[in-house]
């Protein structure tokens, strides 16, 4: 209990000194392996299971400090480190995650640089510049709890006062996870927009980013090359404002598609090229 209660009172004062000190902060993968051999210390067995980071990030995906998660079947309880530009303190908690939980998570992911670039990319910068009045800030963490139980994620979360954006970033493949629709801003746009997807080429899952000026009935479908419907991303009423919507074409061929918007004011089709 002493060792959490230190744990504890070192992330709260890591947080309070995180902008005075920028030149002590480090990205995730840097204290990879100390953490794992600090776990390891404690228990042969820890698997890694969470990283999460204490405090806002920078643009570069550093931070001050980072909290790494293990699981030890040997101790029945939960390992934690903590670790700084100085080291790695480890410690125990408890209780024990569930085991679907619990999986291993080696050292071949994307790093949080990457996944906060693609965040940035898919609408978190729009984010921040849709709330001028606040202090946006994004935290990045690392789970493998969805959407996939068998691969790894980085979440970055957009926060100011009133409202959250979240991007769930693949941690192999670096790129955006589906997740359903996204509004991304508030602020009345002056015009119907459809954007290009981002990426494009993109492999299995691309973003697709669309401006509505006025409440309407929003329907978004995606056609083969041939012309034929394959699936709809979206049919429904939204208000208006700026939307990113996901599609995973894991289950789709390499090849050209096309997809289109329809409110009852406005149309447009655009072409994107899935490549595996």
């Amino acid at each position: 209990m002493k060792t959490v209660i230190k744990i504890l009172v070192i992330v709260l004062f890591v947080s309070l000194i995180n902008d005075v000190n920028a030149q002590f902060k480090i990205k995730a993968k840097d204290k990879f392996t100390q953490a794992q051999t600090s776990a390891n210390n404690v228990s042969p067995d820890a698997m890694l299971y969470a990283i999460i980071s204490t405090a806002a990030l920078d643009t570069t995906g550093k931070d001050l400090s980072w909290i790494y998660n293990y699981y030890s079947a040997n101790l029945d309880t939960g390992i934690i480190v903590i670790t700084s530009f100085i080291g790695a303190l480890p410690g125990t908690i408890g209780p024990t995650l569930p085991g679907s939980l619990v999986r291993l998570l080696t050292n071949n992911f994307v790093d949080s640089d990457v996944a906060l670039t693609t965040a940035e990319n898919a609408g978190g910068r729009l984010f921040r510049q849709a709330h001028p009045n606040y202090n946006i800030f994004a935290t990045i963490f690392k789970v493998p709890g969805l959407p996939d139980t068998t691969r790894p994620y980085w979440t970055v979360l957009y926060s100011d006062s009133t409202d959250n954006e979240i991007f769930i970033i693949d941690g192999i493949t670096g790129q955006i996870v589906p997740i359903g629709i996204t509004n991304i801003s508030s602020e009345v746009p002056d015009k119907y927009v459809l954007y290009q997807n981002y990426p494009n080429p993109f492999n299995p899952s691309t973003s697709i980013r669309f401006d509505i000026s006025k409440m309407s009935n929003v329907k978004i479908t995606v056609y083969d090359v041939l012309g034929r419907e394959l699936t709809g991303l979206i049919e429904k009423d939204l208000n208006a404002g700026s939307y990113v919507v996901n599609w995973n074409a894991a289950n789709y061929p390499s090849g050209v598609y096309f997809y289109k918007l329809e409110t009852e004011d406005f149309f447009d089709v655009k072409r994107m090229v899935l490549i595996k």
